[in-house]
């Protein structure tokens, strides 16, 4: 997307929406995290899971200092991103803002994939902390 000098207001916007959906994707990635711990914690009390399950559990107790790390890392670069807006006003030269935009993009598209290799139903743990 090529942007003219005249068009920091629609930088702006593209940057606060992706920032949005940055932040809403590992809110995302938390929530599902913290509900799968409570639900196997629940059911691992009350023995109702299989050995695959607990083998399981205990992979995902392993994983999540390093699951969260990916989240928490993507939040404190939007807050600094928030901080910085005014910034992208006082650049000059369309290149800056567009890699600018890739980048925020690529970002993106790396808390979706966290987003879906931390869903319960995948199981997929280690290769979340590859990515993370």
């Amino acid at each position: 997307m090529e942007y003219k000098q005249g068009s920091n207001c629609d930088i702006e916007n593209e940057v606060l929406t992706l920032l949005d959906h940055i932040v809403d994707e590992c809110l995302q990635v938390i929530t599902q995290m913290q509900q799968f711990a409570t639900n196997r914690q629940q059911q691992m009390t009350l023995k109702q899971l299989r050995s695959r399950q607990r083998e399981n559990f205990k992979k995902f107790l392993a994983s999540v200092p390093s699951l969260l790390v990916g989240p928490c890392t993507c939040v404190y670069m939007c807050c600094w991103q928030l901080y910085q807006l005014d910034g992208i006003k006082a650049r000059e030269g369309p290149q800056l803002n567009s890699k600018l935009i890739k980048f925020w993009k690529s970002v993106l598209k790396l808390c979706e994939n966290l987003r879906t290799l931390t869903h319960h139903d995948k199981n997929k743990w280690t290769e979340g902390e590859d990515i993370g």
